[in-house]
């Protein structure tokens, strides 16, 4: 069974992700906040995010913990209905929703079968690209080595998050 995302945000404006940017990198040591110092985010994967014409009924979710203390990135990324066997898993950016961009991160250093676990300590560009909202994670398979699925990283609410008319 894939993950499902269980609620979105919306849509939140440059400005909130450029403050938020500059608190996280100005002030790690204090992460006592409503996240507890880690920061989540999630991915749904299909073959409709991707910008090259991708004919496939494979789905999969990715969800990346980042830890603002240690810069410790960790990933699980589940997926089913391929139309061929994985080649590669990456995580990619800088890019706009809709655009393209190199590789970044290698998510398949553990190997390619489902679920795809994995961690590393990221640099401070990873984590702007990942709370700006310009990474996305890419399954490259044999039958389609422009990527088969794709999806947009997405930071996730803290613990107690109160959505209101405004966000």
């Amino acid at each position: 069974m894939v993950w499902q995302r269980t609620q979105s945000i919306g849509k939140v404006s440059m400005p909130f992700y450029g403050m938020l940017l500059s608190l996280i990198v100005s002030f790690p040591a204090q992460s006592e906040d409503a996240w507890g110092g880690i920061r989540l985010f999630e991915a749904d994967l299909s073959a409709g995010y991707q910008t090259i014409l991708t004919q496939s009924d494979g789905v999969g979710f990715a969800k990346v913990d980042f830890d603002v203390n240690t810069m410790k990135m960790t990933w699980e990324v589940e997926y089913e209905g391929l139309t061929s066997p994985l080649t590669g898993i990456t995580l990619h950016g800088p890019a706009q929703p809709g655009t393209n961009a190199v590789a970044i991160i290698d998510l398949g250093v553990n190997g390619l079968k489902s679920p795809i676990s994995g961690s590393m300590t990221v640099s401070d560009a990873h984590v702007q690209y990942m709370l700006l909202g310009w990474t996305y994670v890419l399954l490259k398979t044999e039958k389609y080595d422009h990527g088969e699925l794709r999806g947009k990283l997405d930071t996730v609410p803290p613990p107690g998050f109160k959505k209101t008319k405004f966000n």
